[in-house]
């Protein structure tokens, strides 16, 4: 279903957040340690076609669906109600030259769901970053797009692996020395949120 027809979030939401009688909380498989006092949780597994010997974990989820990774080498969007999965198309980066991070959230502008990625060069000589690029992949289109070169945000450090997504928006930490800052980036727009950069 989602996979699909993701690209109309009308048809996404009804079908699967609206029909869950309560709340789901995803947690790792370890995490769940029932006891003869308490109700067994109900659970069920989503098969993720990567490597058993690589760990996964997730990165956001938003109306229902949930970004996962394999240690970074691959993106899945899944759906835990449907069991659904869609390996994302690979964003064109080296991963050996480049450090990413991800977010991801909803665009209602576009009714469109949307993976943010910020990758960052090092230098080869103190180490620091001199080059950033944020990559966008639309759900709907099915394709990743660069934005535009960041070297102001690719010199600070990002503090969080992943966005924090909120109201339309991706958001994350970035340090330019002692002061602490917070990010924006709007999905709708796809651009970034200067205004909103603040000291912290």
């Amino acid at each position: 279903m989602i996979l699909d027809t993701m690209a109309s979030s009308s048809l996404h939401i009804p079908q699967t957040v609206a029909s869950i009688p309560s709340c789901c909380i995803l947690l790792p498989l370890f995490c769940i340690r029932p006891s003869s006092e308490t109700v067994a949780p109900k659970v069920f597994e989503v098969d993720l076609p990567v490597n058993p010997n690589k760990s996964c974990w997730s990165i956001s989820s938003c109306n229902g669906l949930v970004l996962i990774t394999n240690n970074g080498d691959e993106l899945f969007l899944c759906n835990p109600c449907t069991k659904q999965i869609k390996k994302l198309p690979d964003p064109g980066m080296e991963k050996k030259d480049y450090v990413a991070n991800f977010g991801f959230g909803y665009d209602k502008l576009n009714d469109d769901f949307k993976v943010v990625g910020l990758f960052r060069r090092r230098s080869g000589m103190n180490g620091s970053f001199m080059y950033g690029e944020i990559k966008v992949f639309s759900l709907r289109n099915n394709f990743w797009r660069g934005i535009e070169n960041l070297k102001n945000l690719a010199e600070e450090i990002c503090n969080d692996y992943y966005f924090h997504y909120a109201s339309g928006s991706l958001h994350w930490c970035v340090s330019d020395g002692p002061r602490w800052k917070i990010a924006g980036f709007d999905l709708a727009n796809e651009t970034m949120l200067n205004s909103t950069l603040q000291t912290v």
